[in-house]
């Protein structure tokens, strides 16, 4: 599934450049979420992944991130 959604970005990313639309295929690490019971702080804040996205969406015109992957500094399992 996850090799499938990136092969369907790659092919976003070359259509939507003929009609100037960025896309950005993200990959984040562990983050801390509610999404698990249990806390996870040594795990990215939530607040930290959204603000990688926002870097990607404000990028200069003349720069497009085509991958982003971010990890938690405690995270060594990749």
């Amino acid at each position: 599934m996850k090799y499938g959604l990136m092969g369907f970005t790659k092919c976003l990313i070359k259509e939507a450049r003929e009609v100037s639309v960025k896309v950005t295929a993200v990959y984040p690490g562990g983050t801390d979420t509610d999404f698990r019971p249990e806390d996870r702080p040594e795990y990215l804040l939530a607040e930290s992944a959204a603000k990688m996205i926002v870097h990607c969406m404000t990028a200069p015109d003349d720069v497009v991130v085509h991958d982003l992957t971010y990890r938690p500094m405690v995270e060594s399992n990749f």
